[in-house]
């Protein structure tokens, strides 16, 4: 991929009219990555982290990532290999949103899918919220299969429904709730990102840093920096879980709260931003994906 390629405009339009067919998801992932980067992946020899988690979307299809994938699952998952003291409590789950009883439920609280991305509603005062619009939003996110967006195969798994949880209060009330992200290879943690005020993109902010604390040499340029992150006096702990969580995978993106000393889990992401992530570069796209070492090719395609 060159790190100055740009899409042509042709050839861009002619594959978002191809991508309404139904293709081998192999032609369709190098039409994604074409219209995002201006290049094709290099199926032989993948470098950067983008490349390297369309081959897994491909390659890498235990059944077992379904559960890990769905938000209400991946909490028993978690549970049994960590402890329930890490599990954010349940108030309801539903398979319809015109089941959903919102005058059974506190003033506070957090309501979304678990078969996708983007469909979380943080509830500070249910007094003040538009609750049916809320629904009407999770009805229409039940019915998208999620899958379809980029070859995600593992989302068109996961029975759709809707739950809600337990609203988490940040420690830092400037900066909210504030979501550890980190990236894990085989059980060994390379780096993370943190990110705050992710519910309006044109104040969030976002960084990657080394598991010391140090900024990671490569950034991501569609949010703002988040400059001078606080660390927190759990990470040491959050390292030990995304490590022990994420043994045996060859890329899991562990998601983690720390409230108040209290860890929290929240979930579990086998693609990133579905394996687009807007590095400034090509070589932090690299740098990113070095620590990725992917198995050889199976003899099964997609």
């Amino acid at each position: 991929m060159n790190p100055s390629a740009k899409p042509n405009k042709y050839l861009k339009k002619l594959f978002w009219n191809l991508l309404k067919l139904p293709l081998p998801a192999k032609w369709r992932l190098d039409m994604f990555f074409y219209n995002y980067f201006g290049s094709f992946i290099n199926w032989s020899n993948p470098l950067g982290f983008n490349e390297k988690i369309q081959y897994l979307k491909l390659y890498d299809r235990k059944p077992e990532y379904v559960k890990m994938a769905d938000k209400l699952t991946a909490k028993e998952w978690v549970a049994k290999k960590i402890g329930a003291e890490y599990i954010v409590p349940n108030y309801g789950v539903w398979e319809r949103a015109e089941d959903i009883d919102f005058d059974l439920l506190p003033q506070q609280f957090v309501i979304k899918c678990n078969h996708d991305s983007g469909s979380v509603f943080v509830v500070k005062d249910k007094s003040k919220a538009d609750l049916e619009t809320i629904r009407q939003s999770l009805k229409e996110h039940l019915q998208h299969d999620f899958s379809s967006n980029s070859e995600e195969w593992v989302y068109s798994q996961i029975k759709p429904c809707i739950l809600a949880e337990q609203y988490l209060e940040g420690d830092d009330t400037e900066a909210g709730l504030i979501d550890y992200k980190f990236f894990c290879f085989d059980g060994k943690v390379e780096y993370l990102y943190i990110s705050v005020g992710l519910d309006n993109h044109a104040t969030a902010r976002m960084c990657f840093l080394n598991k010391d604390w140090t900024w990671a040499p490569f950034q991501r340029k569609d949010y703002q920096l988040y400059e001078n992150p606080p660390k927190p006096a759990c990470l040491d702990k959050m390292l030990q879980i995304a490590a022990e969580l994420s043994q045996g995978h060859p890329f899991l993106r562990v998601d983690l709260y720390c409230v108040k000393g209290q860890i929290y889990f929240s979930e579990l992401t086998f693609y990133p931003n579905s394996g687009f992530i807007p590095f400034y570069d090509r070589n932090m796209d690299e740098m990113a994906g070095a620590a990725l070492t992917l198995f050889p090719k199976p003899n099964k395609s997609f």
